[in-house]
């Protein structure tokens, strides 16, 4: 049992423990320990299955889980297992200097998508100074995705309720099997989500989608550069409202310089030599990386 190791714990500065799958009571016991001087953190977080009630760690809690409150922690990495987590474990768990966050899905690929609702008690936490969030799909996923029952699609606004409680985000990277709706990506393009970033990782659910990238894009770039003089955008746009919006609201929004946009390879051959072409004019210093993967 690792709890009954002796170690120096309320001195610890990092603590990595991907390799080792631990019940969620655990870990919690685990960032209790030390909660005043941990900076850096993973935790592979073993959740029971419902049917069953069995964990497949045998590294079980010797108390009841407390609440805390990490006062130090700045980077944090979290992979879930099992059949999937409880709302309970993120409930519990407070970091008000969280800086990067990055979360692994691990369980099984054939059970109900993310639930980003779990996540809105720590992200509540650390909401004006986490900068960097990334969300990771089990790796096993790509290679049963063809076969495997359909998974529930988060929801436009679910993703927005997220990405609005961290309005200081720079960097953002969601795995393949979360998409951006089109009244995300508008909000996107003028800044009424995400300010701050700079950094996108994202997948397009269609050829569509994948223009409505490139529009954002170039939309961003008018309004950064409009909100950095102080004046609106006398540009068109498809959301409409954006000229007005930064007269009467907009304030500081950062210009996006790199964006990592994943498609199907069928959908990369045409996207690279018919659409992006159109855009590059009005992109600027923006850079474009396409990533393709096969079905």
């Amino acid at each position: 049992m690792i709890l009954d190791i002796s170690l120096p714990w309320s001195r610890l500065y990092s603590l990595e423990l991907g390799s080792l799958p631990l019940a969620p009571d655990v870990v919690l016991v685990l960032m209790h320990y030390t909660a005043t001087s941990l900076c850096q953190a993973l935790f592979y977080v073993d959740f029971e299955d419902p049917a069953t009630g069995s964990i497949t760690s045998t590294h079980r809690p010797l108390m009841d889980p407390p609440a805390v409150r990490m006062k130090r922690l700045k980077t944090l990495g979290v992979i879930l297992g099992g059949r999937g987590p409880d709302i309970g474990f993120f409930d519990r768990v407070r970091a008000p200097q969280l800086q990067n966050l990055r979360i692994v899905e691990m369980m099984n690929p054939n059970i109900e998508g993310w639930n980003l609702d779990i996540l809105s008690p720590l992200m509540a936490s650390c909401s004006r100074k986490l900068e960097m969030l990334e969300l990771v799909d089990s790796p096993a996923f790509a290679t049963v995705r063809t076969s495997a029952p359909q998974r529930r699609q988060v929801t436009h606004p679910e993703l927005e309720t997220l990405l609005d409680s961290v309005p200081n985000l720079k960097t953002l990277r969601l795995p393949r099997t979360i998409f951006a709706h089109s009244v995300t990506l508008g909000k996107l393009a003028d800044g009424r989500l995400l300010p701050s970033v700079k950094v996108l990782e994202m997948t397009a659910s269609s050829p569509t989608n994948a223009e409505d990238f490139l529009f954002m894009l170039t939309m961003r770039v008018q309004v950064a550069e409009a909100a950095r003089r102080g004046i609106g955008t006398s540009s068109g746009s498809r959301g409409g409202g954006i000229d007005r919006w930064l007269e009467e609201e907009a304030g500081y929004v950062e210009l996006i310089t790199d964006i990592v946009l994943h498609m199907t390879l069928a959908q990369k051959s045409v996207f690279v030599k018919d659409v992006v072409p159109k855009y590059f004019p009005h992109l600027g210093a923006v850079r474009i990386h396409v990533k393709a993967f096969h079905l």
